[in-house]
């Protein structure tokens, strides 16, 4: 999936990585997402924030493009938030969000 717009900082894929699949890239996302800080901010299962909305059911009211859209070019969506656009390769992007999509 490509997002475009606002403050976008995707960067390609590393071609010499092969993306994850099920349960292998859950736990990448997962550990993409402590990664990235965004923990710092945002609770999801086991992490508690200092700020920002709850993730716990993000997987059940938001579509995976949404969610994509969201964490590429938040101000598009909320143009007063204070989340940071993602700066990271694509993959990255898309382990985060498979991960997201389990919180249910």
């Amino acid at each position: 999936m490509k997002v475009t717009g606002g403050d976008q900082k995707v960067l390609p894929n590393p071609p010499e990585e092969p993306m994850l699949e099920g349960k292998e890239a859950i736990a990448r996302g997962s550990k993409l997402f402590r990664d990235y800080k965004c923990v710092t901010c945002h609770k999801t299962k086991g992490f508690v924030p200092s700020s920002g909305p709850v993730l716990t059911k993000v997987g059940r009211k938001l579509t995976t493009e949404k969610m994509t859209t969201w964490i590429v070019n938040p101000k598009a969506i909320k143009p007063k938030t204070t989340m940071p656009a993602f700066a990271g390769p694509q993959r990255d992007l898309q382990y985060i969000v498979k991960y997201l999509e389990t919180l249910r």
